[in-house]
């Protein structure tokens, strides 16, 4: 079962370590997508925003996203991001699992 884009982007930004007071702009967290499917990425954050997965930090040029400390732990175990983990000793490490 291939990943699907929401667990992508999240995972992109939790290997950054975007979460809590760390964050990023939109642009940067497109980044290492396919440039085809960049829109499908700002569409996916912009659901992912909804849902409370992701929360907006308003700066002074762009708004800026990081994930929502408070649903980390469900988000660690979806079944996309887990696999991603598992697959590297490194992350597995790194997020205690």
């Amino acid at each position: 079962m291939k990943p699907k884009l929401k667990e992508k982007v999240l995972f992109n930004l939790l290997s950054h370590g975007y979460v809590g007071k760390k964050h990023t702009p939109i642009v940067n967290a497109c980044k290492g997508f396919p440039k085809h499917e960049i829109n499908r990425v700002k569409d996916t954050i912009n659901v992912l925003i909804v849902e409370g997965y992701i929360v907006l930090k308003t700066t002074g040029h762009d708004p800026d996203i990081s994930i929502n400390p408070k649903r980390l732990d469900e988000i660690k175990n979806m079944p996309g991001i887990r696999k991603f983990i598992e697959m590297n000793p490194y992350f597995k490490g790194r997020f205690n699992l």
